[in-house]
């Protein structure tokens, strides 16, 4: 029984007890329904609809009537147009005029229902800010106002209650929007994740609303208190990562409108993809719930359901890190795992091949946006990037598609917040770095290669390298730009690569000795060693791959200059002697290449072009010195005096020279590349022992890892405490069967052998070079003075001149006579003290620096001083 009189339904001014700026909507309520006293009142979702639409005065109803009526003539005549008198809206009871509360908060809690549900009621209505227009305002969600009237109490819990009504509201909006392929399979999942609370959601709706119609003792109170223990906890934290991640796309779709993206060449010296995503996806959504859940850490309640969100939501994630981690293979359609499969652009695929170490290095890279807390450590992400790495390695090396045949028992990582994650990472990182060093070790022979290279480029047996010295000396000492290089390549070849060798030797090891390749350079050995080491200090970070395209195009040989070579060849410096020019290179096969890779590679090349000039010229000073002592003018008795002390001066200097080179050329071969040789080859002796003792295949189960697997979840709890504890423990992976370690301990090998000879720092390389130049130059002086001495001997001058009469043509009067002995003793008092300027120099520096960097430097300064005492 409607208790209202007809006066108040009929009222159609406005009710104070409504904001002001309500009044606009007042003539929108609904006028159609009865309003009842009981709990019973039932607001059906049609009819709020409606509440929309204004009023109208009249309307014509369409009456149906069946074919078979009386009196009717055809089909038309089934349709009757009836006039009804207008229906007028019946507006809300007012709250003014309701003092009794338990009315109010029947009516209240009836609209709080509808508002749950994200729709307007008669006294909670969206406020004016709210623009249905707008998908912005509509994934925000609306905010509500309350009708003014109504009692305090009721509306302070209302406000608190219809909070959900806006989460609600917007978390339906944002999986209408995101719910796309658009933004990949990570936002999917938690889109299903909020379909799935959803239906809880609306199942303790219409528990709440059947206890509203037939509990009598049911209030607000009760209402606010199961929303609060069953819902708002969970809808808050929803709708705040859903509004996360609405407000990032957005900030991320205005970036790239402001500041598009550039797409310049990645940089070699690091593994990182650094380009911003274009939308919201993958990585960065399981940020915004892991960043939430450490915001909640002292709330046990709020982490547990985070957490297992965080881990419905990162299933597609944990898959593809799976994936990568046994298969090495990625399937990322929507460019949301942490690894990306770098593009190699059209002008360029030339020059990255497949089987070359550049391609694997520039592949594969770690995406810097979106990378979760789990893997900021640069150690994880190594390990990570290089076990997929490895295993695709392996799989291209031997043609398989996949690892079945090992018949392994691998059991990957079942969450991101497991405690177990860096271990299983480490298992995973220990069996593809195993697969790959038995592929080696055991299938290419690579510690036979090492030591190839050590015969090769170290002249750990100089039978070859002396026998080319021999056959090409005279070719070698004189201007590059006037021999013939094929020549000096030819004879190069005929000692180190024989026609036997190329058709019996199928080793990794003898097929790249074939393969090697000698040259005679534009640039010598110390104009290239020092622009590399004044590139490394002035700008390494400025090291792309531009450059290096530049690099390897840039040093060509000789023959590529032939327009330069009259030119330059007009003046005899001592940088364009052939032996400062020499180069040896060798192309090695893949997967070969990835661990001797080109940084290990060129040092092994750069040395080679040092060690052969310490040969050549310790091979000069002692044709030299045989002259000087045996051959027929130096040796002649019929010298007077003050010649016969010049000679013994210039063998004294001469003596000296040999000995300064004689010892540096010990210290380098056999204190600085054989002891560091050693530690190498026992290092792959070790690494050939433990391969051998290891099966191919490997078993990761959780029987590794029975403790672990008793713990809870708790990553990132005691942040504070676990890097430190982490700092300290053991690590599971066994260091020396790593490829990386192999490599880099590789490349430490040349790289502590450049230092040790000095050829690493600007001044130490300058003063090397300034001692040789000299030393280069006084022999070539001596052989200058060989004819001299005949232009100041009568005797002597007239016995050559009759067999070389163009060379001696000189005259022979005694002012002639007295000022070639003049120039003797000037030119030689000039270099005998210039060689010792330069051997103090040269003492200084090596003594500086190794009391300050490199201690090794000391030996060899103590080993000259006691030489050279004064």
């Amino acid at each position: 029984m409607n208790q209202y009189t007809p006066s108040q339904i009929n009222r159609l001014q406005e009710d104070p007890s409504i904001d002001p700026d309500q009044k606009n909507q007042r003539g929108s309520f609904s006028s159609q329904r009865d309003f009842y006293l009981s709990q019973d009142f039932t607001m059906d979702h049609q009819q709020q609809q409606e509440s929309s639409f204004p009023p109208q005065s009249s309307y014509d109803s369409v009456e149906l009537r069946g074919f078979d009526s009386e009196g009717t003539t055809g089909v038309q005549s089934s349709c009757i147009t009836v006039e009804h008198s207008a229906i007028q809206k019946i507006p809300a009871p007012l709250l003014s005029e309701i003092n009794d509360i338990n009315l109010q908060q029947a009516l209240i809690i009836k609209d709080i229902l509808f508002t749950l549900l994200g729709f307007e009621g008669h006294y909670i209505q969206y406020s004016k800010t709210y623009d249905r227009s707008s998908m912005h305002s509509k994934v925000l969600g609306p905010d509500f106002k309350v009708a003014k009237n109504l009692d305090v109490s009721l509306k302070t819990v209302t406000k608190r209650i219809i909070r959900i009504g806006k989460y609600y509201s917007g978390l339906t909006a944002f999986t209408q929007v995101y719910d796309d392929a658009t933004y990949g399979k990570i936002i999917q999942a938690f889109c299903h994740s909020t379909a799935v609370f959803f239906k809880q959601y609306t199942d303790i709706l219409v528990s709440l609303e059947h206890e509203f119609h037939h509990n009598s003792t049911f209030n607000i109170n009760i209402l606010e208190q199961v929303l609060y223990q069953e819902v708002a906890n969970k809808m808050s934290h929803m709708y705040s990562i859903a509004k996360s991640i609405h407000e990032l796309n957005d900030k991320r779709h205005h970036l790239l409108q402001e500041e598009p993206s550039s797409r310049n060449l990645h940089r070699l010296e690091t593994d990182m993809y650094t380009e911003k995503m274009k939308v919201c996806k993958g990585g960065l959504v399981l940020r915004i719930i892991q960043e939430r859940i450490s915001a909640f850490k002292g709330d046990a309640i709020s982490h547990n359901f985070l957490t297992e969100l965080y881990d419905e939501v990162s299933v597609e994630y944990v898959s593809m890190l799976n994936r990568w981690l046994t298969e090495g293979s990625i399937e990322d359609p929507f460019d949301e795992f942490m690894i990306r499969v770098a593009k190699i652009p059209k002008g360029l695929q030339s020059f990255f091949q497949q089987r070359s170490d550049f391609y694997w290095n520039e592949l594969f890279l770690i995406k810097e946006d979106g990378l979760l807390d789990q893997f900021s450590d640069v150690k994880i992400q190594n390990k990570i990037i290089n076990t997929g790495k490895y295993l695709s390695m392996f799989k291209m090396c031997t043609n398989l598609h996949n690892f079945q045949y090992l018949r392994e028992i691998l059991e990957g990582v079942k969450s991101l917040n497991a405690p177990d994650l860096e271990l299983k990472i480490d298992l995973f990182a220990t069996r593809a770095n195993k697969m790959l060093l038995k592929l080696l070790f055991e299938g290419y022979k690579f510690p036979k290669l090492v030591g190839a290279f050590q015969t090769l480029f170290f002249f750990d047996n100089s039978f070859k390298i002396d026998s080319f010295i021999d056959s090409a000396f005279q070719d070698l000492r004189r201007n590059k730009y006037k021999i013939s290089t094929s020549k000096i390549s030819r004879l190069y070849n005929e000692n180190f690569i024989s026609v036997s060798e190329k058709e019996h030797n199928t080793s990794s090891a003898k097929l790249e000795e074939c393969n090697q390749r000698f040259t005679i350079t534009v640039e010598n050995f110390f104009r290239a060693t020092e622009e590399l080491i004044a590139r490394k200090e002035s700008d390494i970070s400025g090291y792309d791959l531009q450059n290096l395209i530049q690099e390897r195009n840039s040093s060509g040989e000789l023959r590529n200059e032939v327009d330069e070579g009259p030119k330059r060849g007009q003046n005899d410096r001592v940088d364009d002697v052939a032996f400062l020019s020499v180069d040896v290179t060798v192309p090695l096969q893949f997967p070969l290449n990835y661990v001797l890779n080109r940084q290990t590679s060129y040092q092994y090349e750069t040395l080679f072009k040092f060690l052969f000039m310490l040969k050549f010229v310790t091979k000069q000073i002692e044709n030299n010195w045989q002259d000087i002592n045996t051959s027929k003018i130096w040796t002649e008795k019929s010298f007077p005096q003050r010649v016969q002390k010049w000679i013994l001066r210039c063998r004294m200097l001469h003596s000296r020279i040999l000995t300064f080179v004689t010892h540096f050329e010990s210290y380098v071969m056999h204190d600085v590349i054989e002891t560091n040789y050693n530690q190498v080859h026992q290092m792959l002796n070790e690494y050939g022992i433990q391969l051998a003792a290891a099966e191919l295949g490997s078993n990761i189960t959780e029987s590794d890892q029975i403790l672990n697997s008793k713990l809870s979840s708790n990553y990132g709890m005691n942040a504070i405490f676990d890097q430190r504890i982490n700092s300290r423990k053991a690590t599971t992976t066994n260091e020396t069967l790593s490829v990386h370690d192999l490599k880099s301990k590789l490349e430490t090998y040349t790289t502590v052998i450049l230092s040790d000879a000095l050829l690493t720092r600007s001044e130490s390389l300058l003063c090397v070079r300034e001692m040789f130049y000299f030393i280069i130059q006084f022999q070539t002086y001596t052989i200058q003075m060989k004819k001299m001495l005949v232009l100041i001997h009568p005797e002597l001058h007239e016995t050559f001149s009759k067999e070389f009469p163009g060379k001696f043509n000189k005259p022979m009067d005694k002012e002639s006579i007295q000022q070639r002995l003049n120039y003797m003793d000037e030119s030689f008092f000039l270099r005998y003290q210039k060689f010792g300027e330069l051997l103090a120099y040269f003492l200084t520096t090596i003594k500086r620096i190794g009391e300050k960097e490199n201690r090794k430097l000391l030996e060899l300064s103590d080993r000259l001083e006691s030489c050279f005492p004064e």
